[in-house]
């Protein structure tokens, strides 16, 4: 008896977990019934300087597109994570900025503008040279069986065909097909030498929030 009450105690967490892993499958398997990031819920973006001024920055994206970048009296700048001035910020800098955005406009309130490292510098202008090529990104206006269709920050649509070996990503966790839909945010790695068909599909996309 002593035995079975053992085994009943070992037993019941390792029951209550496999229901928790059973919901949690479930959840992730059913598509939510809305996009959750489309054109207009940016809330930082890494970009390189082009021009500074005192009162705003011209900032060009790894889309290739160009924002202005407005610095009004409460916007931070921030480098190494410490309180700088405006004058630390000068063109061909990496920086991210945070604030209040008008895609369609292409213009950012700041609220902090942060320089980035030389390391950070380095990718972002791999990832900038490589757009097109090895990832594209934008907003999907159109889902078939094989394909998606993407409006491009840049203004330019794009047909983007999916295979089986195509994997769905949301916030590093693998979801099913079916999340893929009209209105999300997402970025697009290709296949190796195949700048059209995608080998993986990140659902709200990758550097932005």
């Amino acid at each position: 008896m002593v035995r079975m009450a053992r085994s009943v105690l070992v037993m019941a967490p390792l029951l209550t977990l496999a229901a928790v892993s059973t919901r949690a499958q479930a959840k992730l398997a059913a598509a939510p019934t809305q996009p959750r990031v489309g054109v207009m819920t940016f809330h930082g973006m890494a970009g390189i300087v082009t021009s500074v001024s005192s009162s705003e920055l011209q900032l060009r994206v790894p889309e290739h597109v160009t924002f202005t970048v407005h610095l009004g009296p409460s916007a931070r700048v921030i480098e190494n994570g410490q309180p700088a001035s405006l004058s630390s910020i000068h063109t061909g800098n990496g920086v991210i900025v945070r604030g209040e955005f008008d895609v369609d406009a292409r213009k950012i309130d700041a609220a902090t503008v942060a320089l980035m490292p030389p390391m950070g510098l380095r990718l972002l202008r791999i990832r900038t040279a490589n757009f097109g090529k090895t990832w594209t990104a934008g907003v999907v206006t159109g889902v078939q069986p094989n394909s998606i269709d993407l409006q491009r920050m840049d203004g330019t649509k794009q047909t983007i065909q999916l295979d089986t070996d195509t994997a769905y990503v949301f916030q590093n966790r693998s979801v099913p097909p079916a999340w893929l839909r009209e209105g999300e945010r997402v970025d697009v790695e290709f296949a190796p030498g195949q700048p059209s068909v995608a080998s993986r599909v990140l659902i709200g996309g990758k550097v932005r929030h």
